[in-house]
């Protein structure tokens, strides 16, 4: 049920995304919000991934997670 969630609301982020788009290319409402939705996939998610990189091999977090689940079970 916990992965059900997670992809339904990765497929809301998604879709606010492509609104977010939308907006910017096909309205004329201000788009200095929107630039920022659009800034995020190229200015924070690149140096994040090996920030998350490390953290996924690093033994003490994987104890961590192994410890305390996922909720699944």
């Amino acid at each position: 049920m916990k992965r059900l969630l997670s992809v339904i609301l990765m497929q809301l982020l998604a879709v606010a995304w492509l609104l977010a788009l939308y907006v910017l290319f096909g309205t004329s409402a201000c788009t200095h919000p929107v630039e920022h939705l659009l800034a995020i996939p190229v200015a924070v998610l690149p140096p994040a991934l090996p920030v998350i990189c490390r953290l996924g091999a690093d033994v003490r977090v994987r104890r961590w997670l192994a410890e305390h689940g996922d909720g699944d079970e």
